[in-house]
């Protein structure tokens, strides 16, 4: 057979120049170019120092394959059924990144031609691929991964491959990463099992994986660079004795570049020096050039150049994975090719980690204080709004119900005029102020310190001369009720005309009065009460409850309610203390007032007794925050109490409150724009309880009230905010994403 040297193409011995292009024609193989009677050699692929590669067309399956030829130098009956016996292997190597052998066979020419047939692939070597630079590391890991698993697999069946380059790596085109990668040239591989084992089971014992290096041998070149050497003792390497394998004894397969330390000392091959080569050409993809770190001359080993100072993209912690295969002793490299491409993708992901951090992790927790700004902007200008403090009242109804209830302050008493006090009398209410007079005067008699009369008088009572007598004598202790109408008439006053209020003159009737007022929300329930009210001329005009505090227990018990109030505007309202149970008010019917000499112990002494109706038709009932329906007399008195206390509840300013706000939404936008913790859910619902709770601790513990449905909305917003912006920012690198 002869091969044009230009082209490659195969010809048969009467042809003497190639049709293609018309060179010469070179003698290269005694026979024709049909192999075993069913392979038409076509074209050589390439020279080893194994033997030649072709292009051969299988007659009968009408396909093409790669046949390679064994180079006919130690042919022999012995080589022969070492060589049956060891393609039969290799055939076994059923690997998706292992070139599959799907036929071998000895051509009858001669003293016989071993051949390999193995499936024909279309692509480039990686040699080709890392020809002009360093390839990143997001394209090295998928094909080294791919690697190690097929010199892996293969060492657990017991070959060695023992001439792991670039040149035997095959990238295929149009493929998966992953799968289009395939490990050539196991032909020279070896497996590491005596003769008679291998006829009997095939295979090689995994705990075998030795070859015995050199007796005696040479080297050779293939026309294409396709460089296999084979050192000898020749060559100041120590020789050893070795077994009959495929190789013939003392020869060290293997390109010289790629060949592990302890080969070229005279060692045998094992795993770790197929793992030496795949290092050698992991640092090679990364770094842009091989470690060059043995003088062959000399048998000098030194480490390898840190990678990191070849190519300014790795990190020294690659560096350090990448010296790991390329130890000088075979204990100190990894135990298999899959282990150090862990190590590797483990180093590399650290790396994009960092660089993900050092760049992604500011950005987003600025993006992080701009969602929670906007929020907590946006939560600014809704609080307040009439809807969200609807909301936000309801809400305050919920924790006063959950909060420990408490008793009325004890200095104060209730007396009702109810339906027994209305049916027990035989005049209307309107008839009986001289009763009401006596009364009175019996109950300050008795102790009293103030009498509130949460009524509105009618003014026929100003001609009772008991009345007038009563209110002239203690009118610093007396309480008389006024409302204001929406068209801004004050009734009230007029059960005190005449004689008594000229005797009292216009500033001490006035101040007999206090107004009873409600602030009722839109929904019907009262929440707040107020110090005082502005009248048309623009003074200052004391509440019913403030009225009735000055009256029975002066300026002093409203100090503390004062104090509160300072730097707001007089008209401000404040929060009714709903924690009072009503239930629990000291409560007596006007019929069960008892007849008490004075001086005696009274239920009055040193008390502010409140009188007030609570009867069928009285029109005097009001929903109380906190504790439901209740006469009016009762919400009068629960404001007392709360005035009493200071104004014990306190409703937090925005300015208070806003802050606490801003910093809970930027951490719950910090975590829905960080992918690594994948927490935006959990702190959201934490943030959510965090603030629940703080806002009924507040109430039960420092009696302070923050609103809780727009800070909620804006928890869950920064939360949603978060969350929608993560998809357009870069993705946090994936370990699992780097091999596929």
């Amino acid at each position: 057979m002869k091969e044009c040297r230009h082209c490659s193409r195969c010809y048969h011995d009467s042809e003497t120049e190639c049709a293609a292009d018309r060179h010469a024609l070179a003698h290269t193989l005694d026979g024709s170019p049909l192999i075993d009677g069913k392979y038409e050699l076509r074209r050589a692929l390439g020279h080893g120092g194994m033997g030649v590669v072709y292009l051969a067309y299988h007659l009968g399956l009408q396909r093409e394959v790669a046949l390679k030829i064994i180079k006919p130098t130690r042919h022999g009956a012995e080589f022969l059924a070492r060589f049956r016996a060891e393609a039969t292997a290799l055939g076994r190597l059923q690997h998706p990144n292992i070139v599959a052998v799907t036929d071998y066979g000895v051509d009858p020419r001669g003293p016989g031609l071993p051949y390999l047939v193995m499936e024909h692939l279309t692509g480039t070597t990686l040699e080709h691929a890392i020809r002009s630079a360093a390839m990143p590391p997001a394209d090295v890991l998928p094909i080294l991964s791919a690697v190690a698993s097929a010199i892996d697999f293969a060492h657990k069946h017991g070959v060695l491959h023992r001439d792991i380059k670039p040149e035997n790596i095959f990238l295929l085109r149009d493929g998966d990463r992953g799968r289009s990668v395939r490990v050539l040239d196991f032909g020279v591989a070896h497996i590491a099992t005596p003769l008679d084992e291998l006829e009997t089971a095939g295979m090689g014992s995994e705990n075998q994986l030795a070859v015995r290096a050199p007796a005696g041998g040479h080297s050779a070149t293939s026309s294409d660079d396709e460089t296999t050497r084979v050192w000898s003792s020749d060559d100041n390497l120590t020789a050893g004795s070795a077994p009959g394998f495929l190789t013939t004894p003392g020869e060290i397969i293997g390109t010289l570049a790629y060949l592990a330390p302890e080969l070229l000392a005279g060692d045998s091959a094992s795993r770790a020096s197929d793992l030496y080569s795949f290092g050698v050409v992991a640092y090679q993809m990364l770094a842009g050039q091989r470690p060059n770190n043995i003088n062959y001359l000399d048998a000098v080993y030194e480490a390898p150049p840190p990678a990191h100072t070849l190519n300014q993209s790795l990190t020294p912690e690659m560096s350090r994975v990448l010296a790991w295969p390329l130890n000088r002793y075979a204990s100190d490299r990894p135990s298999s090719a899959g282990q150090f491409v862990e190590a590797l993708r483990d180093a590399h992901h650290q790396s994009m980690v960092n660089a993900w951090k050092l760049t992604e992790l500011p950005r987003r927790r600025r993006l992080s204080a701009a969602v929670a700004l906007v929020v907590c902007a946006a939560a600014w200008q809704l609080d307040g709004r009439t809807w969200t403090s609807a909301l936000d009242d309801r809400l305050i109804d919920a924790r006063f119900r959950v909060s420990p209830r408490r008793e009325v302050d004890p200095r104060v008493v209730i007396v009702l005029v109810d339906d027994a006090s209305i049916a027990d009398g035989r005049e209307l209410l309107g008839e009986r102020a001289d009763e009401f007079a006596e009364r009175f005067e019996q109950m300050f008699a008795a102790g009293a310190k103030g009498i509130a009369v949460d009524l509105l008088l009618p003014q026929r009572w100003s001609t009772s001369e008991r009345f007038s007598r009563l209110v002239l004598t203690h009118s610093d202790h007396l309480a008389l009720s006024a409302v204001s109408v929406a068209d801004g008439q004050v009734t009230g006053p007029e059960c005190v005309e005449g004689v008594t209020a000229a005797a009292l003159g216009p500033q001490r009737a006035s101040a007999l009065f206090g107004f009873v007022n409600l602030e009722t929300n839109p929904d019907g329930v009262t929440r707040r009460a107020r110090l005082s009210f502005t009248d048309t001329l623009g003074a200052q005009r004391d509440t019913f409850a403030v009225k009735s505090i000055r009256a029975a227990f002066g300026d002093g018990a409203l100090t503390r309610a004062y104090m509160r109030r300072l730097g707001e505007r007089a008209n401000d309202t404040f929060l009714i203390d709903g924690r009072v149970d009503t239930a629990r008010l000291d409560i007596l019917s006007w019929t069960d007032i008892p007849d008490e000499p004075p001086g005696s112990s009274s239920v009055f002494r040193d008390r502010l007794v409140v009188v007030g109706a609570s009867f069928v038709g009285s029109g005097d009932l009001h929903r109380l925050t906190g504790n439901g329906v209740v006469p009016g007399v009762m919400v009068q008195t629960v404001i007392m109490d709360t005035v009493l206390n200071g104004r014990p509840l306190r409703e937090l300013d925005v300015e208070v409150w806003l802050p606490v706000l801003l910093l809970l939404s930027w951490l719950v936008a910090t975590q829905a724009v960080d992918p690594t913790r994948r927490a935006g859910l959990r702190w959201t619902s934490v943030a959510l309880v965090i603030w629940v709770v703080a806002a009924v601790a507040s109430l039960v513990g420092a009696g302070w009230t923050v609103p809780m449905f727009v800070p909620v909305a804006a928890i869950v917003a920064a939360g949603l905010g978060g969350a929608l912006a993560r998809p357009f920012l870069r993705p946090y690198p994936q370990r699992e994403a780097m091999l596929t």
